[in-house]
């Protein structure tokens, strides 16, 4: 099973580093990374890549340039949409090493800090159908943050987590069951992955693990996931999108949409290991506030239209187009929504339409070239003569 690693970067992205020696160490193979620079990327990243590339395994690194002419012949209007020095650029990344064939589509963030267990095998029941402990709730949703200690005990939520939600959470019914898993995120330990309004209204500073493994949500219960440390099983990348118009919510609305689909073609999301750590940097506060505006009111309203959307198809492509059309009308824009709320809405249904069309055309390219290869490697059939009649002069 190839496996892909991708990661944006504006700097040394070290955690590639530290994940290509453990997935040596592991014994790991068929592994491959793709690095998507930026405009702040430092010069000496493509030699950081050539490191890796030559000690460990195989490095894709593309600046912008290499993405322009990557995107441009595929769809101008992707490469138009995504935004310069923004973390959204993994689309690029994530596309790429869906047409190179990946079979498990890793996003990481380049400031992980991972521990000595093995990093890489908790995210390979991606794909997979295994017996698994399961959780779900009468309510809908089940706050995975349980299943992490803080040094003050404080009950807290991971950034995305519905405002609406947090006073309606009930003990979750745990089972175990069979379940094919559609996309993996393992956990982020310490507060940057903490929404800014838990930040400021209290200090967390510290976390562990409750438990070890990993565990899904039966359908019908719904937990965001960010993009720092998921797994995405190949079939789902036609429905992984994320807007670089919506702040912090670019992982955390794309989860939404994945757990939709996945819940109705009969997957699950799972969470646990491995656990990674990537701490906060409390002058980031204040951007981060900033960046939440978007989605802070809507994510409700936002996941309730996504409920209530029928869905008929039978592939994730085929279902987040029905998404990407029926969302307008089940999301309409709220009464008194302020200006960046109405602006990024607009740019993230318009993201949504973009990526569907693109892997609209590249899904009936391919369709095109699979009949023209059979075609042309079948054999010319032999004309089949009409039979002679039995006494050779009789007329028939």
């Amino acid at each position: 099973m190839k496996t892909t690693i991708v990661a944006t970067t504006i700097q040394i992205p070290d955690a590639l580093r530290q994940i290509a020696n453990n997935a040596r160490d592991y014994a790991h193979t068929d592994l491959d990374f793709i690095v998507i620079g930026d405009r702040k990327t430092p010069s000496s990243v493509p030699d950081f890549c050539e490191q890796i590339r030559r000690d460990c395994y195989p490095v894709e690194y593309l600046d912008l340039d290499a993405q322009s002419r990557y995107l441009a012949p595929k769809s101008k209007p992707l490469l138009k949409h995504l935004c310069f020095d923004s973390r959204q650029r993994r689309n690029v990344g994530i596309f790429r090493a869906w047409e190179n064939g990946a079979d498990l589509i890793l996003s990481v963030d380049p400031n992980i800090q991972i521990g000595r267990e093995d990093f890489l095998s908790p995210h390979l029941q991606t794909g997979k159908t295994l017996p698994l402990s399961t959780r779900s709730s009468p309510t809908g949703w089940h706050n995975i943050a349980e299943d992490l200690v803080e040094a003050k005990a404080q009950t807290f939520f991971l950034r995305g987590f519905p405002q609406w939600q947090r006073d309606t959470i009930t003990p979750a019914f745990r089972a175990v069951e069979t379940v094919s898993v559609a996309a993996h995120s393992g956990f982020l330990l310490g507060a940057s992955d903490l929404d800014a309004a838990t930040r400021i209204d209290r200090s967390i500073a510290a976390m562990s693990r409750r438990s070890i493994g990993s565990f899904a949500l039966a359908r019908g219960t719904w937990s965001p996931f960010s993009a720092h440390n998921t797994s995405f099983k190949r079939d789902v990348i036609p429905a992984c999108f994320f807007s670089p118009f919506v702040g912090r919510y670019d992982d955390i609305w794309a989860s939404y949409i994945i757990t939709r689909i996945a819940h109705h073609l009969g997957d699950v999301i799972s969470f646990g290991d491995p656990c990674v750590r990537k701490p906060a940097d409390s002058s980031d506060l204040a951007r981060d506030y900033d960046n939440e505006r978007v989605g802070f009111r809507q994510t409700d309203l936002f996941c309730a239209a996504l409920r209530s959307i029928p869905l008929s198809g039978t592939s994730y492509h085929e279902c987040f187009g029905q998404i990407a059309i029926a969302l307008p009308d089940a999301w309409p824009e709220t009464p008194r929504a302020s200006g960046i709320e109405i602006e990024g809405r607009k740019q993230l249904l318009a993201g949504l339409a973009i990526w569907h069309e693109l892997f609209d055309s590249v899904l009936a390219a391919g369709t095109a070239n699979l009949f023209n290869n059979i075609n042309a490697e079948s054999p010319t059939p032999t004309p089949v003569l009409p039979a002679l009649p039995a006494v050779l002069g009789q007329s028939t």
